[in-house]
Protein backbone atom coordinates (compact mmCIF):
# COMPACT_ATOMS: atom_id res chain seq x y z
CA UNK A 1 0.00 0.00 0.00
CA UNK A 2 2.87 2.37 0.80
CA UNK A 3 4.55 1.53 -2.49
CA UNK A 4 1.35 2.14 -4.44
CA UNK A 5 0.86 5.46 -2.65
CA UNK A 6 4.26 6.76 -3.74
CA UNK A 7 3.88 5.44 -7.29
CA UNK A 8 0.55 7.25 -7.68
CA UNK A 9 1.96 10.38 -6.03
CA UNK A 10 4.91 10.34 -8.43
CA UNK A 11 2.63 9.96 -11.41
CA UNK A 12 0.51 12.91 -10.33
CA UNK A 13 3.43 15.25 -9.62
CA UNK A 14 5.97 14.29 -12.30
CA UNK A 15 4.79 14.55 -15.94
CA UNK A 16 8.13 13.23 -17.26
CA UNK A 17 7.91 10.13 -15.06
CA UNK A 18 4.29 9.66 -16.06
CA UNK A 19 5.31 9.73 -19.72
CA UNK A 20 8.12 7.20 -19.19
CA UNK A 21 5.87 4.83 -17.27
CA UNK A 22 3.19 5.10 -19.94
CA UNK A 23 5.73 4.23 -22.62
CA UNK A 24 7.08 1.35 -20.50
CA UNK A 25 3.57 0.01 -19.98
CA UNK A 26 2.87 0.06 -23.70
CA UNK A 27 6.09 -1.82 -24.48
CA UNK A 28 5.66 -4.37 -21.65
CA UNK A 29 1.90 -4.67 -21.53
CA UNK A 30 1.77 -8.32 -20.44
CA UNK A 31 4.28 -7.82 -17.62
CA UNK A 32 2.54 -4.74 -16.26
CA UNK A 33 -0.81 -6.54 -16.38
CA UNK A 34 0.67 -9.51 -14.47
CA UNK A 35 2.13 -7.21 -11.79
CA UNK A 36 -1.18 -5.39 -11.43
CA UNK A 37 -3.00 -8.71 -11.08
CA UNK A 38 -0.56 -9.94 -8.40
CA UNK A 39 -1.01 -6.71 -6.44
CA UNK A 40 -4.80 -6.96 -6.72
CA UNK A 41 -4.88 -10.59 -5.57
CA UNK A 42 -2.52 -9.76 -2.71
CA UNK A 43 -4.73 -6.91 -1.54
CA UNK A 44 -7.88 -9.03 -1.73
CA UNK A 45 -6.20 -11.84 0.20
CA UNK A 46 -4.87 -9.51 2.90
CA UNK A 47 -8.34 -8.10 3.52
CA UNK A 48 -10.29 -11.38 3.36
CA UNK A 49 -8.02 -13.97 5.00
CA UNK A 50 -8.98 -14.95 8.56
CA UNK A 51 -7.08 -13.09 11.24
CA UNK A 52 -6.02 -14.72 14.52
CA UNK A 53 -8.36 -14.78 17.47
CA UNK A 54 -7.49 -11.97 19.89
CA UNK A 55 -8.09 -11.87 23.66
CA UNK A 56 -7.44 -8.60 25.46
CA UNK A 57 -7.43 -8.20 29.22
CA UNK A 58 -7.91 -4.45 29.57
CA UNK A 59 -6.21 -2.68 32.48
CA UNK A 60 -9.20 -1.25 34.37
CA UNK A 61 -7.52 -1.14 37.77
CA UNK A 62 -9.33 -3.08 40.48
CA UNK A 63 -11.87 -4.73 38.21
CA UNK A 64 -12.36 -6.99 35.22
CA UNK A 65 -12.76 -6.19 31.54
CA UNK A 66 -11.87 -8.40 28.59
CA UNK A 67 -12.28 -7.91 24.85
CA UNK A 68 -12.42 -10.83 22.41
CA UNK A 69 -12.04 -10.20 18.67
CA UNK A 70 -12.90 -13.14 16.42
CA UNK A 71 -10.98 -14.05 13.24
CA UNK A 72 -13.45 -12.12 11.07
CA UNK A 73 -13.70 -9.09 13.33
CA UNK A 74 -16.74 -9.78 15.51
CA UNK A 75 -16.29 -8.55 19.07
CA UNK A 76 -17.38 -9.60 22.54
CA UNK A 77 -16.69 -8.00 25.90
CA UNK A 78 -16.72 -9.97 29.14
CA UNK A 79 -17.21 -7.41 31.93
CA UNK A 80 -16.44 -3.71 31.60
CA UNK A 81 -14.70 -2.65 34.82
CA UNK A 82 -16.22 0.25 36.68
CA UNK A 83 -14.42 1.38 39.82
CA UNK A 84 -10.99 2.93 39.74
CA UNK A 85 -9.02 3.05 42.95
CA UNK A 86 -6.87 6.13 43.45
CA UNK A 87 -4.37 5.75 46.27
CA UNK A 88 -5.84 4.33 49.48
CA UNK A 89 -9.35 5.55 48.65
CA UNK A 90 -11.90 4.37 46.13
CA UNK A 91 -13.67 6.94 44.00
CA UNK A 92 -16.11 6.65 41.16
CA UNK A 93 -14.56 7.01 37.73
CA UNK A 94 -16.23 6.47 34.38
CA UNK A 95 -14.07 3.63 33.14
CA UNK A 96 -16.48 2.89 30.32
CA UNK A 97 -15.88 6.31 28.78
CA UNK A 98 -12.29 6.89 29.83
CA UNK A 99 -10.77 3.42 29.37
CA UNK A 100 -13.05 0.97 27.55
CA UNK A 101 -14.15 3.15 24.64
CA UNK A 102 -10.66 4.46 23.73
CA UNK A 103 -9.26 0.92 23.98
CA UNK A 104 -11.96 -0.44 21.67
CA UNK A 105 -11.49 2.38 19.19
CA UNK A 106 -7.74 1.75 19.21
CA UNK A 107 -8.49 -1.86 18.22
CA UNK A 108 -10.80 -0.68 15.43
CA UNK A 109 -13.96 -1.78 17.26
CA UNK A 110 -16.97 0.47 16.63
CA UNK A 111 -19.70 -1.96 17.76
CA UNK A 112 -19.98 -4.96 20.07
CA UNK A 113 -21.84 -8.10 19.10
CA UNK A 114 -22.14 -9.19 22.73
CA UNK A 115 -21.44 -7.85 26.19
CA UNK A 116 -21.40 -10.47 28.95
CA UNK A 117 -21.61 -9.12 32.50
CA UNK A 118 -20.47 -11.82 34.91
CA UNK A 119 -22.43 -10.28 37.81
CA UNK A 120 -23.75 -6.96 39.03
CA UNK A 121 -20.82 -5.72 41.14
CA UNK A 122 -19.63 -2.31 40.04
CA UNK A 123 -16.02 -3.33 39.39
CA UNK A 124 -17.30 -5.72 36.70
CA UNK A 125 -20.39 -3.95 35.34
CA UNK A 126 -20.08 -0.27 36.25
CA UNK A 127 -18.37 0.67 32.98
CA UNK A 128 -21.33 -0.53 30.90
CA UNK A 129 -23.17 2.81 31.03
CA UNK A 130 -20.31 4.87 29.62
CA UNK A 131 -19.45 2.16 27.12
CA UNK A 132 -23.01 1.87 25.81
CA UNK A 133 -23.24 5.63 25.20
CA UNK A 134 -20.48 5.43 22.56
CA UNK A 135 -20.45 1.82 21.31
CA UNK A 136 -23.58 0.10 19.92
CA UNK A 137 -24.20 -3.19 21.73
CA UNK A 138 -26.26 -5.81 19.89
CA UNK A 139 -26.74 -8.34 22.70
CA UNK A 140 -26.41 -8.10 26.47
CA UNK A 141 -26.03 -11.24 28.59
CA UNK A 142 -26.33 -10.96 32.38
CA UNK A 143 -26.16 -13.32 35.32
CA UNK A 144 -29.14 -15.06 36.92
CA UNK A 145 -29.34 -12.55 39.76
CA UNK A 146 -32.70 -10.94 40.50
CA UNK A 147 -33.62 -8.23 37.96
CA UNK A 148 -33.26 -5.37 40.45
CA UNK A 149 -29.55 -6.13 40.85
CA UNK A 150 -28.57 -4.41 37.59
CA UNK A 151 -30.41 -1.07 37.03
CA UNK A 152 -28.49 0.90 39.66
CA UNK A 153 -25.00 -0.23 38.69
CA UNK A 154 -25.75 0.16 34.97
CA UNK A 155 -27.41 3.55 35.60
CA UNK A 156 -30.55 2.45 33.77
CA UNK A 157 -34.24 2.34 34.50
CA UNK A 158 -35.60 -1.11 35.29
CA UNK A 159 -37.69 -0.97 32.10
CA UNK A 160 -34.80 0.13 29.87
CA UNK A 161 -34.99 -1.78 26.55
CA UNK A 162 -31.43 -3.08 26.84
CA UNK A 163 -32.28 -4.68 30.19
CA UNK A 164 -35.65 -6.02 29.12
CA UNK A 165 -34.07 -7.72 26.10
CA UNK A 166 -31.02 -9.03 27.99
CA UNK A 167 -30.43 -12.78 28.01
CA UNK A 168 -29.63 -14.77 31.15
CA UNK A 169 -26.55 -16.97 31.26
CA UNK A 170 -27.25 -20.58 32.22
CA UNK A 171 -25.11 -23.69 32.23
CA UNK A 172 -25.09 -25.22 28.75
CA UNK A 173 -26.08 -22.12 26.78
CA UNK A 174 -23.75 -21.36 23.87
CA UNK A 175 -23.25 -19.07 20.91
CA UNK A 176 -20.65 -19.15 18.13
CA UNK A 177 -18.98 -16.39 16.11
CA UNK A 178 -16.56 -17.22 13.28
CA UNK A 179 -15.80 -20.65 14.73
CA UNK A 180 -15.24 -19.27 18.24
CA UNK A 181 -17.65 -20.88 20.71
CA UNK A 182 -18.75 -19.26 23.97
CA UNK A 183 -20.10 -21.87 26.41
CA UNK A 184 -21.63 -20.93 29.74
CA UNK A 185 -20.86 -23.43 32.51
CA UNK A 186 -22.19 -21.59 35.57
CA UNK A 187 -24.66 -21.04 37.12
CA UNK A 188 -26.78 -24.17 36.83
CA UNK A 189 -30.44 -23.33 36.09
CA UNK A 190 -31.48 -25.68 38.92
CA UNK A 191 -29.76 -23.55 41.53
CA UNK A 192 -31.56 -21.09 43.70
CA UNK A 193 -31.10 -17.44 42.81
CA UNK A 194 -27.80 -16.19 44.16
CA UNK A 195 -26.27 -12.77 44.53
CA UNK A 196 -22.86 -11.21 44.11
CA UNK A 197 -19.76 -13.31 43.62
CA UNK A 198 -21.47 -16.69 43.74
CA UNK A 199 -23.84 -15.61 40.96
CA UNK A 200 -20.87 -15.05 38.64
CA UNK A 201 -21.32 -16.21 35.10
CA UNK A 202 -18.49 -18.51 34.02
CA UNK A 203 -17.80 -18.82 30.30
CA UNK A 204 -15.42 -20.99 28.30
CA UNK A 205 -14.16 -19.53 25.03
CA UNK A 206 -13.04 -22.25 22.59
CA UNK A 207 -11.33 -22.00 19.21
CA UNK A 208 -9.89 -25.17 17.66
CA UNK A 209 -7.28 -26.41 20.19
CA UNK A 210 -7.41 -23.22 22.29
CA UNK A 211 -9.57 -22.55 25.36
CA UNK A 212 -9.87 -19.63 27.76
CA UNK A 213 -11.93 -19.74 30.96
CA UNK A 214 -13.44 -16.58 32.45
CA UNK A 215 -14.68 -16.99 36.04
CA UNK A 216 -15.81 -13.54 37.18
CA UNK A 217 -15.62 -13.43 40.98
CA UNK A 218 -16.71 -17.02 41.50
CA UNK A 219 -15.63 -18.39 44.87
CA UNK A 220 -14.71 -21.83 46.19
CA UNK A 221 -18.24 -23.21 46.50
CA UNK A 222 -19.09 -22.39 42.91
CA UNK A 223 -15.79 -23.80 41.67
CA UNK A 224 -16.63 -27.08 43.40
CA UNK A 225 -20.05 -27.20 41.74
CA UNK A 226 -18.48 -26.68 38.33
CA UNK A 227 -16.03 -29.54 38.91
CA UNK A 228 -18.92 -31.86 39.70
CA UNK A 229 -20.45 -31.14 36.28
CA UNK A 230 -17.21 -30.62 34.31
CA UNK A 231 -14.37 -32.69 35.81
CA UNK A 232 -12.33 -32.28 32.59
CA UNK A 233 -12.09 -28.52 32.56
CA UNK A 234 -8.69 -27.85 31.03
CA UNK A 235 -8.03 -24.42 29.50
CA UNK A 236 -5.05 -22.68 27.95
CA UNK A 237 -5.78 -19.40 29.75
CA UNK A 238 -7.56 -18.96 33.08
CA UNK A 239 -8.82 -15.57 34.18
CA UNK A 240 -8.27 -16.02 37.90
CA UNK A 241 -11.42 -15.57 39.97
CA UNK A 242 -12.03 -12.54 42.21
CA UNK A 243 -8.78 -10.75 41.30
CA UNK A 244 -6.64 -13.37 43.02
CA UNK A 245 -8.57 -13.41 46.29
CA UNK A 246 -8.03 -16.33 48.69
CA UNK A 247 -11.78 -17.05 48.56
CA UNK A 248 -11.34 -18.39 45.00
CA UNK A 249 -8.90 -20.59 43.11
CA UNK A 250 -8.98 -23.79 45.17
CA UNK A 251 -6.13 -26.25 44.50
CA UNK A 252 -8.64 -28.73 43.04
CA UNK A 253 -10.03 -26.16 40.62
CA UNK A 254 -6.59 -24.99 39.51
CA UNK A 255 -5.39 -28.56 39.02
CA UNK A 256 -8.46 -29.35 36.90
CA UNK A 257 -8.02 -26.31 34.65
CA UNK A 258 -4.20 -26.51 34.67
CA UNK A 259 -3.73 -23.39 32.55
CA UNK A 260 -0.59 -22.40 30.69
CA UNK A 261 -1.35 -18.77 31.59
CA UNK A 262 -3.11 -17.38 34.66
CA UNK A 263 -4.29 -13.78 34.20
CA UNK A 264 -5.04 -11.70 37.30
CA UNK A 265 -6.89 -8.43 36.79
CA UNK A 266 -6.30 -6.13 39.77
CA UNK A 267 -5.37 -2.57 40.68
CA UNK A 268 -1.95 -1.30 41.68
CA UNK A 269 -1.63 -1.27 45.50
CA UNK A 270 -5.33 -2.06 45.83
CA UNK A 271 -6.79 -1.88 49.33
CA UNK A 272 -7.84 -5.56 49.26
CA UNK A 273 -4.31 -6.86 48.93
CA UNK A 274 -5.13 -8.73 45.71
CA UNK A 275 -3.71 -11.03 44.58
CA UNK A 276 -3.27 -12.86 47.87
CA UNK A 277 0.11 -14.58 48.50
CA UNK A 278 -1.64 -17.92 49.06
CA UNK A 279 -3.22 -17.71 45.60
CA UNK A 280 0.11 -16.91 43.98
CA UNK A 281 1.71 -19.86 45.78
CA UNK A 282 -0.97 -22.22 44.46
CA UNK A 283 -0.43 -20.95 40.92
CA UNK A 284 3.35 -21.25 41.17
CA UNK A 285 2.95 -24.87 42.28
CA UNK A 286 1.14 -25.88 39.07
CA UNK A 287 3.26 -24.36 37.41
CA UNK A 288 1.69 -21.69 35.22
CA UNK A 289 2.82 -18.33 33.88
CA UNK A 290 1.24 -15.61 36.05
CA UNK A 291 0.30 -12.37 34.29
CA UNK A 292 -1.04 -9.39 36.29
CA UNK A 293 -2.55 -6.18 34.98
CA UNK A 294 -1.20 -4.26 37.98
CA UNK A 295 2.31 -5.21 36.82
CA UNK A 296 1.94 -5.40 33.04
CA UNK A 297 -0.96 -3.10 32.18
CA UNK A 298 -3.10 -4.46 29.36
CA UNK A 299 -2.37 -8.09 28.47
CA UNK A 300 -3.38 -9.67 25.18
CA UNK A 301 -3.04 -12.90 23.25
CA UNK A 302 -3.36 -13.91 19.63
CA UNK A 303 -3.91 -17.47 18.43
CA UNK A 304 -4.73 -19.36 15.26
CA UNK A 305 -6.27 -22.06 17.42
CA UNK A 306 -3.00 -23.94 17.73
CA UNK A 307 -0.15 -21.51 18.36
CA UNK A 308 -0.43 -18.80 21.01
CA UNK A 309 1.38 -15.47 21.33
CA UNK A 310 1.28 -13.27 24.43
CA UNK A 311 1.90 -9.52 24.71
CA UNK A 312 1.62 -6.82 27.34
CA UNK A 313 1.62 -3.02 27.48
CA UNK A 314 4.51 -2.87 29.97
CA UNK A 315 7.73 -4.86 30.07
CA UNK A 316 7.68 -7.58 32.78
Amino acid sequence: MVLLYYVILGLLLTPKLRHKLSKFAQEHYAGVLAIALIIFVGLVYSYTRPQPLQLHFIDVGQGDAALIITPKGHSVMIDTGGIRQQGPHTSTYDLGTQIDVPYLHHQGITKLDYVILSHSHADHSGGFHGLSKSIPIHHLIISTEEPEAYPRVLQLQANAPVLLSASRAYDGNTFTLDGVTFTFIHPDDNMKIRHGNEASTVVMVSYKQFKALFTGDLEAEGEGEILQRYPDLKATILKIGHHGSDTSSTPEFLQAVHPQYAVISCGVNNKFGHPKPTTLEKLQALPTKILRTDKLGAIWFTTDGKHLHQYSALAP
